[in-house]
């Protein structure tokens, strides 16, 4: 029998409000977050075509969901259907990507659903349509907020090479880098945790490819916390070049190239954040070993976790020749630093007036050459004003002349101090005095070396054979280069490019114990005069080579 109408019409009014409220869908915009107090909550995005497509789900404090895409909706209760992937981390950020590039899934709307396993609060669903493209070996934008709960990028990595992923957090969000690959399947969907993920970190961190593919990489907020972040994908790029005297903020690339053009000492050095730790190192050589070091022929190092680390190398000996600087931050660092190298030329007059000095915020280091004769004390004058934790280091180099190119850490110094320090030369050459600014502060400071005779060396001889003062120096026209002989001998001197070659022979024939010197008028053998330039006067005693020395030659 039929029945009334107004019969039916009671039903449907409590039928169809109860399962609208119930299959309620947000819906998402790329990169917009939404929040929804449901349970099961429910959220409806639209992929396009071109690349990864990323959805993920935060809980709130003290709750857990479990998280799941599908094909279709479905009538109440199911509310979805036909589940592409399910993501069920027991804490954070819940992730499920889709491949978008063309020939892979099919457009059309995609369904969420979060179900609430622990506690009573939200849930914040974030869709990203199309993940970010990344060239490796490209410096990334200026630093990125956090995000509310995911960022996605996609890389092209070529399958065999090892690559750098650099995550470089600033702030308290508890940052993480997903990475997926799809191995080849049409309708590619994974979660964060399932097979197809490759990798996670919260750290920079080696990844070697394991097929020449798009990787979809993923970060994602673990706890919601605020904050910013670079991340960038490295793969022996080029280094930067690095210029003398011009502070540059640390990042990317954190591989520098110094054009060593001037025959003096010279430091690379970088100072850290609050918070951070940077350190240094310094190579012969910009190619020669894989990501992440790259450069090859480490000359010396500094990994201090406070203060400036900085690397000085005595480039007087030449050749000159490009070297190369890496940056690298130690365990648990957090934020960036200034990175500074002094090339010079600068050198010190002994006992003459103090260097005046200024320093802040933008300064890292400074470096001289400052020339001591063995058989003497020195006193480092330097006084400190202001804010600024300022320290000179003096560095010796045993093997100075022709071919003696040395580089020392910071922790390598003869000699330190924050005020008036002494220290007796028992070697000659010149020296390489650094000054830093260890908490880029401001304030200044005076800089002066003064010295006196240790011993009374006393005629008629002397207890060591040794090259002496080059007077003038820098020598214009003509000049004399002394020496002291313990006995008497056969005494030549035979002055060299930087390259190491001969230029010119002074031979002073067989000479009495004591002091004496020779005359040298910058010419070479044949005559012509030498152009300005760095040489090197080497003491030659009986065939014996005795050592050499550093002067300046100006035409």
């Amino acid at each position: 029998m039929r029945r009334p109408l107004l019969a039916v019409l009671p039903l449907l009014c409590v039928f169809a409000p109860g399962a609208a409220a119930q299959c309620n869908f947000l819906t998402l915009a790329s990169g917009v977050p939404q929040s929804s107090g449901a349970n099961p909550a429910y959220a409806r995005f639209v992929p396009v075509v071109g690349g990864f497509t990323v959805a993920g789900t935060r809980s709130a404090a003290g709750s857990d969901h479990a998280y799941g895409v599908y094909a279709a909706s479905a009538a109440f209760p199911t509310c979805v259907s036909n589940l592409l992937a399910q993501s069920a981390t027991p804490s954070g950020v819940d992730v499920v990507i889709g491949d978008y590039r063309p020939g892979h899934n099919a457009l059309g709307g995609r369904f969420s659903q979060a179900v609430r396993n622990a506690g009573s609060g939200d849930v914040s669903f974030e869709w990203e349509a199309t993940a970010t493209e990344l060239v490796p070996g490209e410096p990334p934008d200026s630093s990125r907020p956090a995000p509310a709960v995911i960022d996605a990028y996609q890389a092209f990595l070529e399958g065999g090479n090892t690559y750098t992923l650099n995550l470089s957090r600033a702030g308290a969000a508890a940052l993480r880098l997903l990475v997926f690959r799809n191995p080849g399947t049409p309708t590619f969907w994974a979660a964060r945790g399932g097979p197809n993920m490759l990798l996670e970190t919260g750290e920079r961190m080696l990844f070697t490819a394991p097929a020449s593919d798009d990787y979809a990489l993923v970060v994602v907020n673990d706890d919601g916390g605020t904050g910013s972040y670079d991340f960038w994908v490295e793969i022996c790029q080029a280094p930067d070049t690095l210029a003398s005297t011009v502070p540059q903020p640390e990042g990317y690339p954190d591989r520098l190239v110094l054009d060593v053009a001037d025959p003096y000492w010279q430091a690379v050095g970088v100072r850290s954040v609050p918070g951070a730790d940077w350190n240094i190192a310094v190579y012969d050589t910009g190619r020669g070993t894989p990501e992440p070091v790259c450069f090859a022929g480490l000359t010396g190092a500094s990994n201090r976790t406070s203060g400036v680390d900085f690397v000085v190398g005595d480039l007087s000996g030449g050749p000159l020749k490009p070297f190369y600087a890496r940056t690298t931050p130690g365990p648990g660092s957090v934020g960036g630093g200034l990175v500074e190298w002094d090339a010079g030329p600068d050198e010190i007059t002994l006992n003459d007036v103090p260097i005046l000095r200024t320093t802040d915020a933008n300064d890292v280091l400074e470096t001289w050459d400052v020339l001591f004769q063995p058989g003497h004390s020195y006193t480092i004058d330097f006084n400190p004003t202001g804010a600024a934790a300022l320290r000179w280091f003096l560095f010796e180099n045993v093997g100075q002349g022709p071919g003696g190119v040395a580089w020392f850490g910071r922790d390598q110094a003869v000699a330190s101090g924050t005020a008036d320090g002494g220290y007796s030369a028992t070697s000659e050459g010149w020296f390489g005095l650094v000054v830093v600014n260890e908490n880029g502060a401001t304030g200044g400071y005076t800089l002066s070396v003064t010295s006196t005779p240790a011993v009374d060396a006393g005629p008629p001889g002397a207890s060591r054979t040794t090259l002496g003062v080059i007077a003038p120096n820098p020598m214009r026209g003509r000049g004399s280069i002394g020496y002291t002989l313990a006995r008497p001998a056969r005494v030549r001197i035979e002055v060299v490019d930087v390259a190491g070659r001969r230029v010119a022979r002074l031979d002073g024939g067989t000479q009495p114990a004591g002091p004496g010197a020779l005359t040298w008028d910058g010419r070479a053998d044949d005559g012509i005069r030498l152009d300005t330039g760095v040489y090197f006067a080497r003491l030659i005693v009986d065939e014996a080579a005795i050592g050499a020395a550093r002067m300046v030659l100006l035409r």
